[in-house]
């Protein structure tokens, strides 16, 4: 990808973010001031899984208009349209008002890690808009909900199953602690025009090593969705009151541009006018490295990308061909629009 850029016209940056992981960054200075727009997505995928393929799920095989394999809708699709799109701005016939950046992280799928990394260097400190080719069905999406992922435990006392008393069960105390789960609920009450409402699930219980052994420690996972009016310091303060111990696993702020602002809008204007329908504005029910990137300042942010979000990290991902072409027509629709003043969707 560097080098593909770098061919461009590009100015490259990689940003070494783990031992084999890194950031690349790709900017193509604007002849003239103006506003620089970053596309974004991540590099890498959620493991295969021990779940049996029906095709080479890195084979990248194209079938009946699809192209399948692990990450093929998250998020490779988008990248490539994204990159070919830059690319292709690159060669117009008309100079840029402002800059173009294309900005690819690491680690997405586990802790936004290469987003932190591309954040605290500054690279991006001049953003002013902000475009993630997360897969979105091509609908336009203005807003993802917060997250908090909480891992809570219970002590209790190891001992022989027969004799041990429950209140020394931590297994039992656990199950005690999250009984009351409407509570939990109405820490999240109250809802938002663009996000719906907070939610809470437990997602993972560890406890115990034998049949007859009373287990001295059990922990579970809690993943917490918050909306821009929870406070995730009171919300971690108040569930972890339950239990012996808390850790916070991951957390992302919430991301909201409203509906009428002038890159929504923009979008939404595009994707009709190249595709001839309206698309849908709406949340989309993931968190992205955008709650990275506008944590603290203000940003507007659109998700557009090809593939459905409903194949992230299924068995058998795929995305569909027509997509990905549609994606980068938009995309550089965007570039044109929003980087050279023109009102064309190509």
């Amino acid at each position: 990808m560097a080098e593909f850029l770098a061919s461009k016209g590009f100015d490259i940056e990689l940003q070494p973010v783990r031992r084999t992981e890194a950031n690349l960054v790709a900017r193509l200075r604007g002849s003239t001031p103006g506003p620089t727009l970053v596309f974004s997505g991540h590099l890498d995928t959620v493991p295969i899984g021990p779940t049996p393929w029906s095709r080479d799920p890195l084979g990248a095989s194209i079938e009946d208009g699809f192209i399948h394999g692990r990450g093929a809708a998250d998020m490779k699709a988008g990248v490539a349209a994204m990159a070919v799109a830059v690319a292709g701005a690159a060669g117009g016939e008309t100079s840029l008002a402002g800059d173009l950046v294309l900005a690819l992280t690491a680690d997405e799928e586990v802790d936004s890690a290469g987003a932190r990394v591309l954040v605290e260097s500054g690279l991006v400190d001049d953003a002013t808009m902000l475009v993630v080719g997360e897969p979105t069905g091509l609908d336009v999406g203005c807003a993802h909900r917060g997250l908090l992922w909480l891992r809570v435990t219970t002590n209790g006392s190891r001992g022989h199953g027969a004799i041990v008393q429950r209140e020394q069960n931590a297994i039992s105390r656990m199950v005690d602690a999250l009984a009351p789960f409407e509570e939990f609920e109405e820490m999240l009450s109250g809802s938002d025009r663009q996000l719906g409402r907070g939610s809470i699930a437990v997602t993972q219980l560890e406890g115990g090593d034998a049949p007859n052994v009373v287990p001295a420690s059990a922990s579970a996972t809690l993943d917490v969705r918050i909306l821009p009016k929870h406070d995730r310091h009171y919300l971690r303060q108040e569930i972890g009151a339950r239990f012996d111990g808390l850790e916070t696993i991951r957390e992302g702020a919430p991301v909201v541009t409203p509906t009428s602002h002038e890159l929504i809008r923009a979008t939404e204007a595009i994707v009709a006018t190249a595709h001839g329908r309206a698309p849908e504005v709406r949340d989309v029910p993931y968190l992205t490295d955008a709650s990275v990137f506008t944590e603290g300042r203000v940003l507007p942010t659109v998700f557009f990308g090809p593939g459905d979000e409903s194949q992230a990290h299924v068995v058998d991902e795929k995305v569909p061909i027509a997509h990905i072409h549609e994606a980068r027509s938009v995309y550089l629709a965007m570039i044109q629009r929003l980087l050279r003043g023109a009102d064309v969707a190509t």
